[in-house]
């Protein structure tokens, strides 16, 4: 859906939590759908009871270990389902929304304008003023919505020195280049090279067991099938194989903001039974209702402090030697993990740093 040129911003995990909290009131075909085509149904396989309830035990556990407990970095997701008021919502929806994914299921006067300027400040408090204006205009028609924001605010553990940043070239495509702000550090990094899909990865680590991985195609033209290729085994492959070295690494500073409605790009791979008139959403509301839009919206920067400033720090800088350079100078996919739970918190592609 996004063209090459175009920065991507996603959350995998705020995406898979919002539809598995949806999928609570789904039946039949539409519940079917959903399960099958997410791979929430292998988790069932998976299971010694193969009972429909363990998917929502996983992302209530899921859910507790990432954004309700302090590990050194800020980790906050809202996921809220709104849902027209004249549409009763049954209370047993509303319970176990509530206790398996922490969150609410409310009724909402889509005309109203007060609705959009409650929620955008409930949005802004819990996403410590990051998130501003997640809602700008709403259909009044509109009976049902999935709004899903993510903030992260993590510290590297190998800090960048801010006085080390500088103006360096950046490669757009095969004709354009761009000047950016482009960190430097020097320390122990993890990186392999992948031969077979004819890319770099680099592991940069964040304090309280977070890390993001920063893959770079070596031919500019080769973005396109990286993108095709990306899948967990991959992913696995890239950690197993990793070394760990003196490395002096150049990484542009970004910060995306990127605001979705996910409707089309469910539908594209072939969840539709949602967002027709025939969708069975029994267990939400006695009364038919269709979804019109799935809010997904997140905000990331990464600076020299990791990402969201903070105090700065200078380190002492060593002089070259004859160390490894990762040279993060043309576009660029990212994938943040958390450890302890090999959850892909975040990904996204920057095709031009100075883009928000």
């Amino acid at each position: 859906m996004a063209s090459p040129s175009d920065n991507i911003f996603i959350a995998p995990v705020g995406i898979s939590t919002a539809m598995g909290m949806l999928s609570l009131g789904l039946k039949g075909e539409t519940h079917e759908q959903v399960h099958s085509i997410l791979h929430f149904k292998d988790f069932v396989n998976a299971s010694s009871k193969y009972e429909i309830m363990t998917i929502h035990n996983l992302f209530r556990k899921l859910t507790h270990r990432l954004f309700r407990r302090n590990f050194g970095y800020t980790l906050r997701s809202v996921n809220d389902l709104y849902i027209q008021k004249q549409f009763p919502i049954l209370n047993d929806f509303k319970t176990k929304v509530k206790e398996y994914y922490f969150a609410e299921a409310q009724a909402a006067d889509f005309s109203d304008p007060a609705f959009i300027s409650k929620t955008n400040n409930h949005i802004l408090k819990l996403t410590k003023g990051l998130i501003k204006d997640a809602l700008e205009n709403i259909d009044p028609a509109t009976e049902m919505m999935i709004l899903n924001c993510i903030y992260f605010k993590g510290s590297w553990v190998n800090k960048f020195p801010t006085e080390m940043t500088h103006n360096h070239n950046f490669r757009l495509n095969e004709r354009e280049v761009v000047k950016v702000s482009m960190m430097q550090t020097k320390g122990s990094f993890l990186a392999t090279n992948d031969q077979e899909l004819d890319c770099d990865v680099l592991q940069l680590e964040y304090v309280g067991g977070i890390s993001m991985l920063i893959v770079v195609p070596h031919k500019l033209s080769g973005m396109k099938t990286l993108e095709t290729q990306l899948t967990p085994q991959v992913v696995e492959r890239w950690q197993k194989s990793m070394t760990n070295r003196t490395r002096e690494v150049l990484l542009p500073k970004f910060k995306l903001e990127k605001n979705y409605n996910l409707v089309e790009a469910l539908q594209s791979m072939g969840i539709t039974a949602l967002f027709d008139k025939s969708s069975n959403m029994t267990g939400i509301s006695d009364q038919k209702i269709v979804i019109d839009l799935f809010k997904h919206q997140g905000t990331i920067t990464v600076n020299e402090e990791g990402t969201q400033a903070a105090a700065v720090t200078t380190v002492g800088f060593m002089p070259l030697t004859t160390q490894v350079r990762f040279n993060v100078d043309r576009p660029f996919l990212f994938l943040v993990y958390e450890h302890r739970t090999s959850c892909l918190l975040f990904m996204g592609k920057v095709a031009n740093p100075t883009k928000s």
